[in-house]
């Protein structure tokens, strides 16, 4: 799902934000929870581009929703939820983690049945119906980036106001991320990021 260079491309991005929010590195966020990042362009840009290839994978016509960013610290967990309306099916990037085990989620498809445990790996693609049926994930010992996509039904989404409405909803939030963070990202940026990343900051 996800290029090399991209995913690269993507620490870094997200340690500038970091960063930018006071955090030395994307390490720093410390126990409880996640900082998350809505609105960054190019979350948004990737929603939209793997719109069509989602639409024609599940067979159903779907339009991009809103996409946001978010960093998980060691204590962090998911509360069981179902998304809001708007979000009506929901898709997660993992991006990078420090863990060598994956960090499940689970889905409760309200059949009975025991609750589904759905895994990643670095540049995998999970996607279920967030707004439908309730998820979670367990408490984590390690940190990890994640994008979250989410579409809806094309029905769905005129039903509720279409795109007048979305924007009404999430304008805010994509201005927010936009006028904080450095877009002018270079690659040598990119490999430097890595490296700082990965704890070899003594070889750069």
């Amino acid at each position: 799902m996800m290029l090399e260079v991209l995913q690269q491309y993507l620490k870094r991005r997200y340690l500038n934000r970091a960063t930018k929010g006071g955090l030395k590195t994307i390490f720093d966020v410390q126990e409880y929870d996640r900082h998350s990042f809505y609105g960054d362009p190019i979350a948004q840009a990737l929603l939209r581009s793997i719109c069509k290839r989602v639409s024609d994978e599940s067979g159903i016509d779907l339009v991009p929703a809103h996409a946001f960013t978010s960093l998980y610290a060691p204590g962090s967990e998911l509360s069981p939820h179902k998304d809001r309306p708007e979000l009506q099916y929901t898709a997660s990037l993992l991006v990078c983690t420090d863990d060598s085990e994956p960090w499940p989620i689970y889905v409760d498809m309200d059949d009975g049945e025991q609750p589904l445990e759905l895994t990643a790996e670095p540049g995998d693609f999970l996607m279920f119906r967030g707004y439908d049926y309730s998820h979670w994930r367990n408490k984590t010992n390690h940190h990890h980036i994640m994008i979250f996509f989410h579409f809806a039904e094309r029905s769905h989404y005129e039903q509720l106001g279409g795109e007048e409405h979305y924007e009404s909803v999430y304008k805010y939030s994509r201005n927010e991320f936009m006028n904080d963070v450095t877009n002018d990202v270079s690659l040598s940026d990119i490999i430097e990021a890595d490296k700082y990343y990965n704890g070899d900051e003594d070889d750069a």
